[in-house]
């Protein structure tokens, strides 16, 4: 059985990948509300869709994403949560968005 539900999770973590892509924030929302986790970077990623499309979930997901960056990241410095804090608040911008995933990478 475990085999199994791993393969679930890569199938929806294909399937949230495949949203991301292809900018369709309603579809990459239901894939990661399945999953038990997503990733800081596919969150990162979802983050950019979300400000793009002027999600009203945008603000508390940044919230939470900087949480988790806090806690998640090895050895995370001040320096580092304010350069996130500032490629959110860029968001939707390109730059900003790869910032984030740089952040996390």
């Amino acid at each position: 059985m475990p085999r199994r539900a791993h393969s679930q999770a890569g199938e929806l973590n294909r399937a949230l990948d495949v949203a991301l892509s292809h900018g369709d924030l309603a579809l990459a929302l239901g894939a990661a509300k399945e999953l038990p986790a997503v990733d800081l970077a596919r969150a990162a990623r979802l983050l950019h869709l979300m400000a793009h499309d002027h999600s009203p979930l945008f603000d508390k997901a940044a919230a939470r994403w900087m949480a988790r960056f806090a806690v998640e990241v090895s050895g995370v410095t001040a320096e580092q949560l304010a350069v996130a804090a500032d490629a959110i608040t860029s968001l939707p911008d390109l730059q900003a968005a790869e910032t984030l995933l740089d952040s996390v990478r």
